[in-house]
């Protein structure tokens, strides 16, 4: 069965309950029932946040209080409790998410006018795709060590999501000349980028290098850059929160601060690093090297990898000092700009022309290897106490 731009809205609309169907389970058991995830200490905190005032609240959490916020929010409106809230609003920005990804993704799925349920496919398995946990076997470990790309036990990570779509999305803007970017695309990616950067610095700290790295990159072969658009969409806005951040987090906090500790973290997770790593970013590997020449004429492409070496760089060599340093909170990092790297690649893979068969083959094997691990990682968190 094929469709055209009139279904457009009924396709969402199975989109939007196959969604509803395949993240309500996971995250109401890290709502109510896993005690070893994110959730439980974040609705703690926005308990504290409602009963005692922000000052209650410690420095690393005021600092990126945005989750909290919503939930106290939305407790004074309708009166639940912060379990259940937490559940709801998980599945609610994962729709969200899931709507940008259609909306971004919709005209190649015209084009290519493949079946209904492939386009479903590829927007659930981009959803929940993870790295290639090959080790399992041996070191029961899912999570530790690899660069993640879905996280189940994060609610400040599955709040960020949609957000870092969208800037994606517009910092392409600032680079294609098919795409003007008005005054109010330039407000809405300011206003996107403080959100972004109050929900969680994760992206901030990697997106203002690889624009800055890219738009040098650009004016030094003379073509296009949006400057006004890049410096009030993402860079004033980004750095100025980043200030107030690192002032609230580490400068007047005592607890701790940001060390130079090449593989103190990641390494302490792992002896396989550097397999762990190919097994991570495996599809968006294939599709760079067999489309390289075309890959390196396309800004997205590029921008989302300059994001994900930037994501690695705090990953593998950057961690807090403090009773915070193995919580590894810079690999936050990595996981959210490979997760854009991915599905940035996948859109360009569908977009490219077919090569031969079996190179064709290769590359679908290991876009569906990511999918298939991503299932076995949903029940695994599902069925187990540990996300790891």
């Amino acid at each position: 069965m094929k469709f055209d731009v009139s279904k457009k809205w009924n396709f969402y609309l199975v989109l939007f309950v196959l969604v509803l169907a395949v993240f309500s389970p996971v995250y109401y058991l890290n709502a109510y029932q896993k005690p070893g995830t994110d959730f439980p200490l974040h609705a703690f905190y926005a308990q504290e946040l409602r009963d005692r005032g922000i000052a209650s609240l410690p420095a690393f959490t005021i600092a990126h209080s945005a989750w909290q916020y919503v939930l106290v929010y939305v407790n004074w409106l309708t009166g639940f409790g912060f379990q259940k809230i937490g559940f709801v609003v998980s599945v609610l920005f994962s729709e969200l998410a899931a709507l940008v990804l259609f909306l971004w993704f919709w005209p190649v799925f015209i084009k290519r006018k493949l079946p209904i349920w492939m386009d479903l496919l590829i927007i659930l398995g981009i959803s929940i795709a993870t790295p290639i946990s090959l080790f399992w076997p041996w070191d029961h470990h899912m999570y530790l060590g690899y660069v993640g790309i879905t996280t189940y036990h994060s609610p400040t990570i599955i709040l960020l999501k949609p957000f870092a779509l969208l800037q994606v999305i517009l910092a392409c803007a600032c680079f294609d000349h098919s795409i003007p970017l008005e005054k109010g695309r330039i407000i809405a990616a300011g206003v996107v980028s403080l959100i972004a950067a109050y929900i969680k610095p994760s992206l901030a700290i990697c997106i203002l290098p690889a624009l800055g790295g890219f738009a040098v990159y650009r004016l030094m072969q003379r073509r296009r850059v949006n400057l006004s658009g890049l410096f009030f969409g993402f860079v004033l806005p980004s750095v100025l929160f980043l200030i107030w951040q690192f002032f609230v987090t580490y400068f007047a906090n005592e607890e701790g601060g940001i060390i130079f500790l090449p593989l103190g973290v990641m390494g302490a997770y792992s002896d396989h690093l550097i397999f762990k790593l190919i097994l991570s970013a495996l599809f968006p590997m294939l599709v760079l090297i067999v489309y390289y020449e075309q890959a390196k004429l396309d800004e997205r492409i590029m921008l989302a990898w300059l994001l994900f070496g930037f994501g690695l760089f705090f990953t593998y060599f950057f961690a807090e000092s403090g009773p915070r340093r193995m919580d590894g909170n810079f690999g936050w990092s990595g996981e959210i700009t490979l997760m854009l790297l991915f599905m940035v690649s996948t859109l360009f893979y569908l977009e490219m022309p077919p090569k031969q068969p079996w190179i064709n083959f290769l590359v679908k094997a290991g876009w569906i290897l990511h999918v298939v691990f991503g299932v076995l990682y949903y029940f695994y968190c599902i069925y187990n106490n540990t996300y790891i």
